[in-house]
């Protein structure tokens, strides 16, 4: 089963980050090929903390030219999956953890299939520090994410009416679903992570049906460098409606199935998020911590590697992901 699934981890910058989720992952005894694939400046950083889990982990080093735009994101992740050996694998980003429980419990026959869990949120409030990467935590049992059966349905077109439900970063997939996903971003020229998410929505479910399984998948973090989480947006992940259109002609071009074309709206697959005026305060002053607390209080805050930082950390994510 070792060889059914990889997991790529892409990087840029977050050196905490990843030095944690890899720290976890060799506490847990991650039997799984792990590809670290780097689009940062801090390369010679990230070598030093991959070199300390080499004998604890299977990981396997990629470096990438700078993460200067979304594109180079989109090479960066397109060329790693064409080095991935596994039927499957996992995208997980770096300031995240994964069950290897829920792992272990997926039967062989399930693998035919993208397989998605429970996700649970939490944050980490660590307010003096740029990076929140350890702290007091806490989890969001509201979010918790729901999952409709018809996303199982044998019929693709039913699956995709439900696509709502369907939550693409807390699930294995095929690889080639995610190289497909990958190769049409590139090709549709996709500009940010709103219409990467229209891709990696739909040709998963397109091709493939969804299995549940009701256990945690994954605990993301939703405020790594920031006091609050969930709806810190930014113009540059936005798109329009102009967009959409363009992707709908996009996808039944290379589809070549017109009925897909009234499942593509705004509502399925969104474009905008709406923001009160409120929320713009919130998000202002947010910034204003974040670079404080980067270019000012970071500074007594010297970067140490050091796993019992996260012992706590670890066996809560343990607990609740039990």
């Amino acid at each position: 089963m070792n060889n059914n699934l990889s997991l790529i981890i892409p990087i840029k910058e977050r050196n905490e980050f990843t030095f944690r989720i890899l720290s976890y992952l060799a506490r847990n005894k991650f039997p799984y090929k792990i590809f670290v694939s780097d689009g940062s400046n801090e390369k010679k950083e990230n070598k030093k903390i991959i070199s300390l889990f080499k004998s604890e982990l299977n990981i396997e080093y990629l470096s990438f030219p700078y993460d200067k735009d979304f594109r180079t994101f989109l090479i960066k992740m397109y060329e790693t999956l064409k080095l991935v050996k596994s039927r499957n694998a996992i995208l997980l980003p770096n300031d995240d953890f994964l069950n290897l429980d829920f792992l272990k419990n997926i039967s062989d026959k399930s693998f035919n299939n993208t397989i998605s869990g429970i996700n649970l949120n939490f944050k980490i409030n660590n307010f003096f520090k740029h990076a929140n990467d350890f702290g007091r935590v806490r989890f969001f049992k509201e979010h918790n994410r729901e999952f409709d059966q018809n996303l199982a349905n044998e019929n693709n077109l039913k699956r995709i009416e439900y696509i709502k439900y369907f939550h693409p970063f807390e699930a294995i997939h095929l690889k080639e679903n995610l190289q497909k996903v990958f190769q049409m971003s590139l090709e549709f020229y996709v500009n940010n992570h709103k219409e990467l998410m229209w891709f990696l929505l739909l040709i998963p479910l397109y091709n493939n049906k969804v299995i549940f399984v009701e256990k945690p998948l994954i605990a993301r973090q939703v405020n790594t460098y920031s006091s609050e989480g969930f709806t810190l947006h930014s113009k540059s992940q936005h798109s329009s409606e102009e967009r959409l259109e363009e992707f709908k002609n996009f996808i039944i071009d290379r589809l070549g199935d017109i009925k897909v074309k009234s499942l593509i709206n705004s509502k399925n697959f969104p474009i905008t998020p709406k923001i009160s005026n409120l929320r713009k305060v919130i998000i202002c002053l947010i910034y204003l911590k974040k670079f404080i607390s980067k270019y000012f209080l970071n500074l007594y805050f010297p970067k140490k590697y050091n796993s019992q930082n996260y012992i706590k950390l670890y066996k809560l994510i343990d607990k609740k992901f039990k």
